[in-house]
């Protein structure tokens, strides 16, 4: 998934190029603690609802016959739902705008769960504020650079 987001989905020019992509299960991570991290649970726990469920023998039983087919379509639709109620449920938009402009990056990368880059951006506005001046982040290039500079 993260792949797909990164090469495929975010990439310029790609499908979601500046549309808002919220991941209902990173944000979940973030927001609340529960013991499996699955559409099943988050529906039950935070909506009060039940998801069925069917294994891939059954996945591949639904193309079988229309009826089943629309079954299928009725599943998915029902999954989809269930994102955008638990996005609702959790605020998880006006949270993650607000945690967004505390730390001044970019909301695409809140939303993806930047979580140390969030942190290094609070640190970097509390220590300007203060008026200390921050070292410059290193890079691995940098690291192995120095490195070498030491081995020789």
């Amino acid at each position: 998934k993260q792949w797909y987001q990164r090469r495929v989905a975010l990439r310029p020019g790609g499908v979601l190029t500046g549309r808002i992509v919220v991941d209902t299960k990173i944000s979940c991570k973030e927001l609340i603690r529960l013991r499996k991290y699955d559409l099943t649970e988050f529906a039950k726990i935070i909506l009060k609802e039940t998801r069925l469920e069917f294994s891939l023998e059954q996945a591949a039983s639904m193309f079988d016959t229309s009826h089943n087919l629309l079954q299928a379509i009725h599943h998915t639709l029902n999954d989809a739902s269930f994102n955008l109620k638990i996005m609702f449920e959790l605020m998880a938009l006006p949270l993650s705008h607000q945690i967004t402009k505390l730390c001044g990056n970019v909301w695409q990368r809140t939303l993806l769960g930047g979580r140390a880059e969030r942190n290094e951006y609070l640190l970097l506005h509390a220590f300007n504020d203060q008026d200390f001046i921050v070292p410059d982040k290193k890079t691995a290039k940098m690291k192995a650079a120095e490195e070498g500079n030491v081995d020789k």
